[in-house]
């Protein structure tokens, strides 16, 4: 048999302070590190998930885009006495 609450946040934690400290130990182990990293990998959106998975420029990309960018940086400025 499955009940469900509709029970908000201060609610909940109100429950937890109610607990004995032996329940306190067992919450805090049932909550650990890597069942919070799970679930917040759940809560990412379709955008972060998108970008966490992206691909990435290699070292050597990198710098050819460096170099590309310095090179149109050059182009683009104008001389002062044309302003």
């Amino acid at each position: 048999m499955e009940v469900k609450l509709d029970l908000n946040f201060d609610q909940v934690i109100e429950l937890i302070k109610q607990l004995p400290a032996s329940q306190l130990a067992k919450l805090k182990m049932e909550l650990s590190d890597s069942f919070l990293k799970k679930k917040s990998k759940k809560d990412l959106s379709k955008l972060q998930d998108f970008l966490l998975n992206a691909p990435v420029m290699s070292d050597e990309q990198f710098e050819v885009y460096q170099k590309r960018r310095k090179e149109l940086s050059k182009w683009r400025i104008f001389p002062q006495e044309a302003l």
